[in-house]
Order: structure tokens, then C-alpha cells, then sequence
């Protein structure tokens, strides 16, 4: 009998432990981050898989050239990897072991090696490959490998510091947050990039997948630079990043890598806009003469523009930078006569196009120019702006909010009136730079916690308040203000990654609601489908709360929309964990392969938003 029940005791506390084992537990908010790097690395990995077909070809070309030489295999050399690299299940790396003689050394040289590098291991006597080193190291087979994959693994050691820094100072300065993606971008894909160093002899199919890894950094590191909102210990980290990318760069004798795809694209775009702007002005109501000369302008600009599109991908990018500059100046000249003629839809194409020249200035590594010449005229259409939203408060649009909210929202209107209207006239009178700096600044700081309580306000026209944060930002780059102070977070980028989540979740529930039926078991069939609606039912209403943000996001908004991601994380989480064995529930190869793949096209943007705007 006591056997009996020590048995049946034994049997119970197995089944508790494995249900808790097997149970699924949300994730904690300290897991978050190794979440978001995960999507990131999965994204890298995927990027890094179409290059294996064409590493593997140049690995059979390369063998046989070595066998017709006659050359023998030589030696390994292992790298070590930080402890902890990659965060993927890997053990440590291991300890280092003491560096031989020089005279033991296979390579002989003055030069020292990368303090990540460790001497070769003994050679199978077999001349076959020696096997790989732990999980926590790389092998090479030549000193230039050995140095290339030295100053890498230190560059995704910086990489990560660097990335937990911003993490960590996101938290109070929300303007670092739109940094964040990038940042977990380039060092998954930096990571990635060291495991196909695994075996190398040569640095030659080493070149193209560093080329796409060179440009991003470079980019994110100029854009981080520009940000003013950095500490000292970023700056210190940003420029390591920038020695081992050059010293990487000098090492496969390439040039810095600019985007010229992107570049094409933008100036394409530009001369879309254009193109508008030409049809705009030839149905204005302004004078036919000065209609005709904008127009003629206008068109010898755009045919311009699009000359340089044909020749970026051929030219150097010194000739870029110089044309780029003479045709920004040009441009400047133009848009300044357009401005004046004070038409709502001429501005909002100039606008359009005055965002193509600033990525434009991001992608060349340029510090857009400071000119204050159009200060007075967007500073009369800022007043003009607070004057409508002073129009549109009245009694029966204020009726929702408290009576101290009323009268708050009441000054603050007025009071920002008053101070667009001094900008406008201390602009005119050519009053100094550090004047209209200061009135900026007010301006700023006083638009963000009353833009918070008119977006409550249903009856308000939100286009009003979208120009008005267009002017703010505009102002802001003309006269020099610092981002921080501002506060806001652009959204453009989120609230497309947030459109796609929306649209593409929405077709990925239809396909699973469709193949419902051959579902089996029950259970699973339900947890599936409701983690497919819940993550579907958030994505929409982030997408929504984004529409509601216009130009940027205050703190208020920002606690809105991470609560949001947050449950959109969670559905995202239960759908995964479900798809990941889908194939094993009743449903056909073809059919699960074809859900599949509608989930991976979903990764990006679900790290995309998840890194800019949860907290850690």
C-alpha cells in the first residue's frame, strides 16, 4: 500500500513539473530585448542565406585553383568570440590560452595579432580540415582572414555595447528610439556576417556581403552623429565602430560603400514630386507670366535631377557631393520664389521634395546647410496655423474636456499665436540667429503637451495640427535647434512598417481561417487562430494610434503606442510558437510552406516597431 501511494506520488509531482515546464509564460520585460534581437538576427541570417550559393560556387573555384598550385592546407586559426556572442544558445567562449614564442608562430611577422586571435591548434595528420574550435570561436586559414575576422568580432563587441547604450538612454531621450532598429539591424547582420568567416582562406567572397554591412553602419553612425542627443560613452563607441570599419574597408581595398540604389530611388522620387509641382503651378491662379517662368524653372530642374539618376551608379562620390551641392543650391533659389507665392498645395510639395533633399544629405554623409532664409515665410504660415486652431475651439468643440483643460488649452493656443507671430516679424528684421532660436525653442516646448490634449478634441481638423509639425520641424532644421528639444519621435517610418503589419496580418488570418477545417487537434486550431486575431486586432490599432500622430509623438502618445506593441508582441509570440509545427497538424506541405512564408515577410516590421518603441 505505501508503495502504492509513494508511486502515484512520484507520477504526480513528474506531471506538475512537466506541465510548469511546458506551460507558456508571457515573457518578462527583461526578455524583451533578447526577443527583439532574435527578430533581428533571423532577419540577418535570411539576408546572409542568398549569398551561400555563390560562397559555395567561389569555394569550389577557389579549391581548384589551390589544387592545380599545388598549394597544401594550411593551418587554422581560431577566433575567438565575445562570451555570450550571438546570444543563441551558444556556451561561452573559451578561456584564452598563453601565446607561443614568435619563433613557433606560422606567420612571421612584426605586426601583432588581434588580441581576439589564438595561436593555430595541431594539424590532423590526415591533412584533411582540422575540426572547428568551440562554439564560442571561428577557425581561418590565413593571417589576412585572421586580421579581417579580429577587427570584426571587436566590431560587434563595440556593436552590442553600443546598442544596449541606446537602449538604455531611449528610455529619457525618445528621440533615440527611431535609431534603434537600424542599430539591432547592423549588429545582427554584423554577427552573421562573422560565422561565415567560419573556414575562410581568402577575403575574396568575404567582399560583398561586408559592402552592404560597411554602408549601413556608415549611415547609422552619421545619423547618430547628427542626432546631437549622444553621451560619452556612445560617441566612444561610435568612433571605434568607424577605425575597425575603416581599417576593414582599407583591409579589401573598397571604398566607403554608399548606397547608390537608394540614392537612384530618392532622385526618382524627387523628380516625381516635381513633376507634380510643375502641374500645380501651370492650374494656379497666380499671374500667367510668373506662372510660366516657375514652370520653365521647375521643368529645367526636374530634366536636371533626372540626368544625375542616370549617371549616380557610374560616378565618384566626390563628383556626387559636388553636383548634388550645386544643384541643392539652385533648388534653394527656386523653392524660395515658390514659397512666396503662399499657395497651401505649392508648400506641400516643396515639403514632399524638401524631404527627398534631406535623406539625400543622410545618404551622402552631409550635414544639410543652415540658411534662414525661409524662416519668415514659415513662420507666417506657423501663425496662420495657430490662428485656425484658435478659430476651431470653440465652446461645443472644448465641451470634452475638464474646465482646467480649457482654459489651459485656451492660453497655451494664445500664447504660441503671440510667439510665431514675433518669430515672423524678428525674422524679417534680420534679428540675430540666437533670438530666433530662443523664440523657437519656446515655441516647441510649449506645442508638444497641447498637441497631446487637441488630439482629444473630435471636431479638430487634424491636418492643421500636421502642418503645424511640419513648420515646427522645418524651423527647427533652418535655424539649427536641437532635436532633444523638440522631443517628438518621427513616425513616418513606423506608421509604414505599421501599415504593412496591418495589411499582411490581415491576409495571414484569412489564409489560416480558411485552412481552419484541416486543423487538428481542436486545441491547437484555437490557440493558433487566436494568437493570428489578436496579433492582427493590435497591429490595426497601432496603425491607427500612429495615424493619429502626425509628424511626432509626445510621452503620452509614446505610453500609448508600447502598450499597444506590447500586446501585438504577445500575439505575435503565441503565432509563432504555433506556426512553428504547423506542417504537423493536418495540414499539406504546400499549404504550410505558403503560411510560412507569409510569416517571415512580417518579421522585419514587427522588430522594426518593437525596438523603436518598447521599453527595456
Amino acid at each position: 500500500m505505501f508503495h502504492c501511494d509513494q508511486t502515484y506520488r512520484v507520477r504526480f509531482l513528474m506531471l506538475v513539473s512537466i506541465t510548469i515546464f511546458l506551460w507558456p509564460a508571457r515573457p518578462s520585460q527583461a526578455q524583451r530585448g533578447e526577443f527583439i534581437e532574435g527578430l533581428f538576427r533571423t532577419i540577418a541570417e535570411a539576408q546572409l542565406e542568398r549569398e551561400r550559393d555563390k560562397r559555395a560556387a567561389e569555394q569550389r573555384e577557389r579549391k581548384a585553383d589551390n589544387q592545380a598550385a599545388g598549394s597544401r592546407t594550411k593551418d587554422p586559426y581560431e577566433v575567438r568570440l565575445p562570451s555570450g556572442f550571438d546570444r543563441g544558445g551558444r556556451p561561452p567562449a573559451t578561456p584564452p590560452v598563453p601565446t607561443p614564442p614568435q619563433s613557433q608562430r606560422p606567420f612571421d611577422s612584426a605586426t601583432p595579432l588581434n588580441p581576439n586571435l589564438r595561436p593555430p591548434g595541431p594539424r590532423d595528420p590526415t591533412g584533411a580540415r582540422a575540426p572547428a574550435g568551440p562554439r564560442g570561436s571561428i577557425n581561418v586559414r590565413s593571417r589576412e582572414a585572421a586580421e579581417f575576422a579580429g577587427n570584426l568580432v571587436q566590431f560587434n563587441s563595440n556593436m552590442e555595447s553600443l546598442v544596449r547604450d541606446l537602449r538604455l538612454r531611449s528610455s529619457q531621450q525618445i528621440g533615440l528610439r527611431q535609431f534603434l532598429p537600424e542599430a539591432y539591424a547592423v549588429a545582427a547582420e554584423g554577427q552573421a556576417l562573422v560565422r561565415q568567416c567560419d573556414g575562410l582562406s581568402s577575403l575574396r567572397p568575404i567582399i560583398d556581403p561586408y559592402r552592404q554591412l560597411d554602408a549601413r553602419w556608415r549611415q547609422l553612425s552619421f545619423e547618430l552623429r547628427s542626432s546631437g542627443q549622444l553621451g560619452n560613452t556612445s560617441g566612444a563607441l561610435i568612433r571605434q565602430c568607424d577605425q575597425m570599419c575603416s581599417a576593414m574597408a582599407r583591409q579589401l581595398e573598397i571604398q566607403p560603400q554608399l548606397d547608390r540604389h537608394a540614392l537612384h530611388d530618392l532622385m526618382i522620387q524627387a523628380a516625381t514630386y516635381m513633376q507634380v509641382l510643375l502641374d500645380d503651378i501651370e492650374l494656379s491662379s497666380i499671374a500667367s507670366k510668373q506662372s510660366r517662368q516657375l514652370a520653365h524653372d521647375c521643368r529645367l530642374l526636374r530634366q536636371r535631377l533626372l540626368g544625375e539618376a542616370d549617371h549616380v551608379d557610374e560616378a565618384s562620390y566626390e563628383d556626387i557631393v559636388s553636383r548634388f551641392s550645386d544643384f541643392a543650391r539652385r533648388w534653394s533659389e527656386f523653392s524660395q520664389r515658390v514659397y512666396a507665392v503662399d499657395q497651401p498645395y505649392l508648400n506641400r510639395r516643396l515639403d514632399r521634395i524638401g524631404q527627398c533633399g534631406d535623406q539625400t544629405y543622410a545618404l551622402l554623409w552631409m550635414p544639410p546647410p543652415t540658411s534662414s532664409n525661409h524662416v519668415p515665410m514659415i513662420a507666417h504660415r506657423l501663425e496662420r496655423n495657430f490662428d485656425s486652431v484658435q478659430d476651431q475651439l470653440t465652446l461645443r468643440a472644448m465641451s470634452s474636456l475638464r474646465r482646467d483643460e480649457q482654459l489651459r488649452v485656451l492660453e497655451s493656443s494664445r500664447n504660441l499665436y503671440e510667439k510665431a507671430r514675433q518669430l515672423e516679424t524678428a525674422s524679417e528684421k534680420g534679428a540675430s540667429i540666437r533670438e530666433q532660436q530662443s523664440l523657437l525653442t519656446e515655441i516647441l516646448r510649449g506645442w508638444g503637451p497641447l498637441r497631446e490634449t487637441l488630439q482629444r478634441i473630435e471636431s479638430l481638423n487634424y491636418s492643421t495640427l500636421a502642418e503645424i509639425d511640419r513648420s515646427c520641424e522645418q524651423l527647427r532644421a533652418s535655424l539649427g535647434v536641437n532635436d532633444s528639444i523638440a522631443g517628438p519621435v518621427d513616425v513616418h517610418s513606423l506608421l509604414q512598417a505599421a501599415a504593412s503589419l496591418e495589411g499582411a496580418s490581415e491576409y495571414l488570418d484569412a489564409d489560416l481561417q480558411r485552412y481552419a477545417r484541416y486543423l487538428q487537434p481542436d486545441s491547437y486550431r484555437k490557440s493558433l487562430l487566436n494568437g493570428s486575431q489578436e496579433f492582427h486586432h493590435h497591429a490595426k490599432e497601432l496603425h491607427a494610434l500612429l495615424s493619429q500622430g502626425g509628424a511626432g509623438l509626445g510621452p503620452n502618445s509614446i505610453g500609448k503606442l508600447q502598450r499597444e506593441a506590447e500586446r501585438m508582441l504577445d500575439g505575435w509570440e503565441i503565432l509563432s510558437r504555433e506556426l512553428a509545427h504547423l506542417d504537423h497538424h493536418g495540414l499539406s506541405s504546400s499549404r504550410a510552406q505558403r503560411i510560412t512564408r507569409s510569416q517571415q515577410e512580417l518579421v522585419p516590421f514587427v522588430a522594426q516597431v518593437a525596438a523603436a518603441l518598447l521599453e527595456r
